[in-house]
């Protein structure tokens, strides 16, 4: 054999080994492109179950949230209460009614002697105290108003359902004083025990006087 034959061959077997590679490399491409859209699909499923499970959690929590009912006759515990130096509450009563839309409450209270006449009938004698009647939340999200005179005043009142299934109710309360126009603007919290007998409310009270807080616990009777 010739060194041209030699060199014949050797260029026909290149040519043959190229020609055998070209299509490998290819399939191997599209191997690799075929598994990375397999991967991309599997992330974007994940991704999809992650945002499903999160819409179902909300959508729980949200019903449970609507579950919580109060109504019923409760009575302050004034040893688990937090009230404050000045309220010298005796006794606190509240009643309340609940449909699926509306929530209404009428507390009455009655104060010790030597109380500050602040809700109660005079100063320095016990009595009942001075009741604004029932007030009346909305529970779809609504703001209501209600008209009012003296110290109790106008009223705008919002309910919320929160997150961890209590209720948060807001009034803000305006009326005439001395020194002109009042706004006192009250924010509570409700809490339901799991049996569903004990009532816990947080408030938060801002006056021009300041900010108080204060917890009232109450047993369901």
């Amino acid at each position: 054999m010739s060194h041209v034959d030699i060199g014949l061959n050797a260029r026909s077997s290149l040519q043959i080994f190229t020609f055998r590679l070209k299509p490998k490399a290819v399939y191997l491409r599209h191997k690799i492109r075929i598994i990375l859209i397999k991967q991309r699909e599997k992330f974007n499923e994940k991704e999809f179950c992650i945002r499903d499970l999160m819409c179902v959690f909300t959508l729980v929590g949200a019903a449970s949230a609507q579950k919580a009912n109060y109504s019923g006759n409760w009575v302050l515990d004034k040893d688990k209460s937090e009230l404050g130096r000045r309220s010298r509450v005796k006794l606190m009563t509240m009643k309340v009614t609940q449909s699926e839309t509306e929530l209404s409450y009428e507390r009455k209270v009655e104060r010790e002697e030597g109380g500050s006449g602040r809700g109660g009938r005079g100063r320095g004698r016990g009595g009942r105290g001075r009741n604004a009647g029932a007030v009346k939340f909305n529970l779809e999200g609504k703001e209501s108003e209600v008209p009012g005179s003296g110290r109790f005043g106008k009223a705008k009142l919002k309910a919320k359902i929160l997150d961890d299934g209590g209720l948060g109710l807001t009034q803000i309360r305006s009326f005439e004083g001395r020194n002109g126009s009042v706004e006192i603007k009250t924010v509570e919290t409700w809490k339901l025990s799991k049996d569903g007998n004990t009532l816990t409310i947080s408030s938060e009270t801002e006056t021009p006087r300041g900010t108080r807080s204060s917890k009232m616990v109450f047993s369901k009777v």
